[in-house]
C-alpha cells in the first residue's frame, strides 16, 4: 500500500462508519471542553468589533461536537459576535455531515454543511479571501500521505500493508537493514501517536541533536514538483534507516487554505506527529518503524510530519506557530490544566501527561 492507497482506505472507513468510529478512538478535543474554551476566548477577542459578518470554516467535521462545544461557547463569551459568525463545515463523508447536522441541533441555522474531500477538490472559488478563522481537528493525519527512509545514502519509499504492516522498500538499494524486525515487539501508541513526544514552539526549525537550524528552507519546501529533493534534505537530518511519514496532500491542502483567508485570518490544526529530530532519534528505529503507520478499527492513521508543514506554509508567505495542545489551552486559559479534567484519560489507554498532540497556528 502506497499513500494513495491509504487514503483509499480511510476514505472507505469515514464514508462507511460515519459517526461510529469514535467507538474506534477518542480525540482530545472530542474527550472535553478544553479546546472549545480557548478557541472560543481567542476568538472572542480577535473578532470582538468586527462589524461584518465572520466566516469560520472547519474541515474533517466528524460528529460536530467540535463546531458544537465551540458555538455554544462563544454565544456565552459574547452574544453578539455569536450572531455575526457563519460556520462552515466540510466533510467528504455524507453520513458525518448529517451527524453533525443533528448535533449542532437549532445552531444548525447558522451552518452550512458542505461535501468537500480535502484530499483531492479544491476549495470552492467563492470561499476566496472570505475565510476568517479555520479549523480541524486530527484531519491531516487521515490524508494520503508518502513514506521514505534513508538507505545507503539513498531515498527509498517505504511500503505497508493493508493493516498497517511494513512490506518492504521501493528503490534499487533498498535493503531491510535495520527494519526487518519491523513488526517485534515494542511500546504500544495511542490513536495519538508514537509517544512521549516533547512539546515545542517556533516555526520550522528542525532540532538536530540539540542544535537549532531550519532542516528544511522555504525555498526546499516550495520546491514541491521534486518530492525527492525535500525527502532527501530532511532524512539527511534524521539518519539511516527510519521511515518518515511525509504529509504532502497535507501541507498542499493547508497552503491553499492559507491563500484562502481573509487579511488577519487564522488556521488552527490540532493533530499529532512530531516536531524536530529528537522525536524521531529518541525512539529506535525498529520500534519507531513499526508504529508509524497504525489502524484502529479498519482505519489507517501516521504522524503529522510539523517541521515538514511549517516549511511548507513558510514557503507560501505564510506564518506558523507551533506548541503543544495542552501548553496552548493552558497559555490561553491562563490556567494548569490535566488530561484528567477530560474524559479522554479514560479512552487514551497508555497516554499520560506527555503531549504528542500539537496545536499548529498559521496567520496569513
Amino acid at each position: 500500500m502506497d499513500g494513495a492507497g491509504m487514503g483509499e482506505i480511510n476514505s472507505s472507513y469515514y464514508k462507511g462508519k460515519g459517526a461510529r468510529i469514535y467507538s474506534d478512538f477518542k480525540t482530545y478535543a472530542h474527550s472535553g471542553k478544553l479546546l472549545a474554551g480557548a478557541n472560543a476566548k481567542e476568538f472572542c477577542e480577535k473578532f470582538a468589533n468586527s462589524k461584518e459578518t465572520v466566516l469560520v470554516a472547519e474541515f474533517g467535521v466528524g460528529n460536530g461536537k467540535f463546531a458544537c462545544d465551540f458555538l455554544v461557547e462563544v454565544e456565552k463569551k459574547d452574544s453578539a459576535l455569536y450572531a455575526k459568525t457563519r460556520y462552515m463545515l466540510f466533510d467528504f463523508s455524507s453520513k458525518m455531515l448529517a451527524s453533525a447536522r443533528k448535533t449542532l441541533g437549532m445552531r444548525a441555522e447558522k451552518c452550512e454543511f458542505i461535501a468537500f474531500d480535502a484530499a483531492k477538490e479544491k476549495l470552492p472559488k467563492r470561499f476566496a479571501g472570505k475565510i476568517n478563522y479555520a479549523r480541524m481537528n486530527e484531519l491531516l493525519t487521515d490524508l494520503p500521505c508518502e513514506f521514505y527512509a534513508l538507505q545507503n545514502k539513498e531515498v527509498v519509499e517505504a511500503e505497508f500493508g493493508r493493516h498497517g504492516e511494513f512490506s518492504g522498500f521501493l528503490g534499487a538499494d533498498a535493503q531491510e537493514t535495520g527494519l526487518e524486525n519491523a513488526q517485534g515487539s515494542g511500546a504500544g501508541s495511542g490513536h495519538g501517536g508514537s509517544g512521549g513526544f516533547a512539546d515545542v514552539a517556533g516555526g520550522s526549525g528542525f532540532e538536530n541533536g540539540g542544535q537549532e537550524g531550519g532542516f528544511l528552507d522555504a525555498g526546499v519546501a516550495g520546491n514541491a514538483g521534486d518530492r525527492n529533493i525535500i525527502a532527501g534534505e530532511f532524512l539527511s537530518r534524521i539518519g539511516e534507516n527510519y521511515i518518515i511519514p511525509f504529509n504532502f496532500v497535507a501541507c498542499e491542502f493547508v497552503c491553499e487554505l492559507g491563500g484562502a483567508l481573509a487579511q488577519g485570518g487564522i488556521i488552527d490544526i490540532f493533530d499529532y506527529g512530531f516536531s524536530n529530530a529528537a522525536d524521531v532519534q529518541g525512539v529506535p528505529a525498529q520500534m519507531w518503524n513499526m508504529n508509524i503507520v497504525r489502524e484502529f478499527g479498519g482505519q489507517l492513521t501516521t504522524d503529522l510530519n510539523v517541521p515538514l508543514l511549517c516549511a511548507f506554509a513558510k514557503s507560501h508567505g505564510l506564518k506558523v506557530e507551533v506548541q503543544g495542545q495542552k501548553q496552548y489551552v493552558e497559555n490561553t486559559l491562563g490556567k494548569k490544566v490535566s488530561i484528567g479534567e477530560t474524559r479522554y484519560e479514560k479512552s487514551a489507554k497508555g497516554i499520560g501527561e506527555s503531549d504528542m498532540f500539537f496545536h499548529v497556528r498559521i496567520l496569513a
